[in-house]
């Protein structure tokens, strides 16, 4: 079936992930990475399952082991229980304001990919085509934008979010503002040498061709900002799936509930429960994303068998159906906080037991290091 035919072709993806050289190489632009990170997104394949995975295949010591790919794989529940901790705050400077701010607009040059750093550039057309950008680039993208460019760090975040297939909330606005210095110690700053170097483009005479003290002293100086062209308002269409509306009886029936981030094909796999994958518009509209990233979603969601698709919001769903139904079930995940009356599962994350206050990514991996090598020695 059409089904298990795409997600064994994700399982391989996963069973072919290498690790040997995944620390060494994966800052560059054909670095070694998995690119499995729009099915962890998206909850195909739930962090603790890849990690679980990776560890067996590779182990924790000796050449080549999983520990970096696993810390690098912790930033994603970092985030994401931050997210659980602070809700909205995300969306706004969680530590410090963000300084220097031009402007809330910006350059359409960029939106363009037309700002003349051809690594920049080439990224820019690879989301709109692919939906995917190098995590090196985003880095590059974000540091041009906010801190040269000097724009606010809420609009740029909107629009990668907007085209990205592996766009994760937590992780997209919490990286932007590590880059812009709402969320850490100091701005995160790039130069051309560094983007040649990772990037294997020799460019020169960009704007961004100077030494890091001299990048930092245009950061700084409240008389420079980089041109991008005109600044623009960002005009990103809200797209809605406009799929036929389902005449659904779920009186007296068991609804195991899916949202767009649970897309486990494995969950309430062996029960008769009716499947349902649930789109919110009240969520789209706020979070935008992309008509090709609904559709890969919308495609994501036939790995799982029987499953329908209603789009409401839950508080309509909870109306209409949730209280006719003998049992609602779904897979936590922070994004579905507001849904009342459901009996959620655990999410799969790699350490359950450490949630915040962090004090930094480290001081959470430090726990984490610890409770892993503790799981690891259980499993020899």
């Amino acid at each position: 079936m059409e089904f298990e035919t795409e997600y064994l072709q994700i399982l391989k993806k996963l069973e072919n992930i290498e690790v040997k050289n995944y620390q060494k190489t994966r800052n560059y632009l054909d670095g070694e990475v998995s690119f499995l990170s729009p099915y962890i997104t998206h909850g195909v394949l739930p962090l603790k399952f890849v990690a679980d995975f990776v560890i067996r295949k590779f182990g924790l010591k000796g050449p080549g082991n999983a520990e970096h790919f696993i810390f690098q794989l912790g930033w994603h529940e970092y985030f994401q229980k931050i997210w659980l901790d602070i809700g909205d705050k995300v969306l706004s400077p969680v530590k410090n304001p963000q300084k220097s701010v031009e402007s809330l607009l910006i350059g359409k040059n960029l939106l363009e990919a037309k700002t003349g750093i051809n690594v920049i550039d080439d990224s820019i057309l690879n989301l709109y085509k692919n939906g995917y950008m190098h995590n090196h680039a985003r880095m590059w993208t974000a540091s041009i934008i906010c801190n040269l460019h000097k724009t606010g760090f809420k609009a740029p975040a909107d629009w990668l979010f907007y085209h990205l297939l592996d766009g994760d909330i937590a992780s997209n606005y919490l990286s932007w503002q590590w880059v812009a210095g709402t969320f850490s110690s100091k701005k995160y700053l790039c130069n051309q040498e560094n983007l040649n170097k990772y990037s294997k483009c020799k460019q020169f005479n960009t704007p961004i061709d100077k030494s890091y003290e001299e990048i930092a002293e245009m950061v700084d100086d409240p008389n420079y900002c980089l041109d991008l062209g005109q600044r623009v308002e960002l005009e990103l269409p809200v797209y809605i799936p406009d799929l036929p509306k389902l005449n659904l009886d779920l009186t007296g029936l068991k609804v195991s509930l899916f949202s767009i981030w649970t897309l486990d094909p494995n969950f309430a796999v062996d029960d008769e429960s009716q499947k349902i994958l649930l789109i919110e518009p009240g969520f789209l509209t706020k979070f935008k994303m992309s008509e090709k990233r609904i559709n890969f979603i919308l495609n994501l969601a036939k790995n799982i068998p029987g499953i329908e698709i209603l789009v409401m919001d839950y508080d309509q769903f909870d109306l209409e159906f949730a209280l006719k139904c003998t049992q609602v079930s779904a897979k936590f995940h922070p994004a579905c906080s507001h849904w009342t009356n459901v009996d959620f599962t655990e999410a799969d994350y790699i350490f359950p037991d450490i949630n915040p206050p962090f004090r930094s990514y480290f001081d959470f991996w430090n726990k984490a290091k610890k409770y892993l090598e503790k799981e690891y020695a259980k499993t020899k």
